[in-house]
């Protein structure tokens, strides 16, 4: 017998709806931009009910639907859930920030409603849009609602896990993700938090890191100037960044050591100069270290 999860289910819908929203940029050809708009909705939707389903199997059903249909709606069957009918998008939204109020934020929230509603208009109306806006809408629901849900669906599991191989999907579809919106200026190094190769270092047309992200434990750095930055005593480049959460350096060059290897840089500020103290040397107080 062949099944399929709900969760596979939704990154099929990711990388077919990653899929066309490459070839729309690239084509300006409006199916494309439809089925963009179609499938990147369906992943989402799918996504957010696989989150509110690890809190019961039930959760993502209309209540009188499973009082109606099930012997004990507090534990429903799989076979009685197949007869009940699940909540629209807008109590979908409302169920996830009941059960993870602080996993997104309200404009990712009311993102989600946004783009609803473009569906909506697509398939039973006409739509009109500039396909930039659209390109812009989906950009950003990918950044507000696919990355906080990739996080959720691999809390409490380890890398040995049966999720393993859906976190390396996940992976996968952050690179195309990348590939598409940062035209490929970006490098994939070992997070310092987690230790999973999924740790996105991002340049976006600059000569430096502007942030970085891990698609697997959530752990980020956002909008780096080049003055952030101190020399790592590994490689020797301006790209060590104080994390005060970690009371450590994170390297962002991704050939650097502490990058593929050992984590974080030992790092703290320095009480003489004000500055930093990397690998218990700090540059300016102790010059000849």
């Amino acid at each position: 017998m062949v099944i399929f999860s709900l969760l596979e289910n939704a990154l099929d819908s990711v990388e077919t709806g990653l899929m066309y929203f490459r070839r729309a940029r690239e084509s300006q050809d409006r199916r494309d931009y439809k089925q963009c708009l179609l499938n990147l909705f369906q992943a989402t939707e799918l996504l957010l009910k696989a989150a509110v389903s690890c809190r019961g199997a039930g959760a993502i059903f209309k209540p009188d639907s499973l009082i109606k249909h099930c012997t004990d709606p507090q534990a429903p069957t799989q076979k009685e859930l197949y007869r009940c009918i699940s909540v629209n998008v807008r109590d979908l939204c409302k169920l996830v920030k009941k059960h993870y109020p602080s996993a997104f934020t309200s404009q990712g929230l009311e993102m989600v409603e946004n783009v609803a509603q473009l569906r909506n208009n697509l398939q039973h109306f006409t739509l009109e849009i500039d396909p930039q806006y659209l390109v812009m809408q989906l950009s950003s629901l990918y950044r507000l609602v696919f990355r906080p849900a990739f996080i959720l669906l691999q809390e409490g599991e380890t890398n040995d896990s049966w999720n393993s191989a859906f976190r390396r999907q996940f992976i996968t579809l952050e690179k195309q993700f990348l590939e598409i919106t940062t035209y490929q200026e970006y490098e994939l190094a070992r997070c310092p938090v987690c230790s999973s190769w999924s740790h996105f270092i991002v340049y976006d047309g600059e000569s430096y890191p502007v942030s970085s992200h891990c698609i697997c434990c959530n752990f980020k750095l956002a909008d780096l100037q080049v003055w952030n930055f101190q020399m790592c005593p590994d490689c020797g480049w301006p790209s060590v960044i104080y994390v005060p959460e970690y009371k450590a350096g994170a390297c962002l060059a991704h050939t650097c050591t502490y990058s593929k290897e050992e984590g974080f840089v030992p790092m703290e500020p320095c009480s003489g100069c004000g500055g930093y103290r990397l690998e218990d040397h700090c540059q300016e107080c102790d010059p000849e270290e």
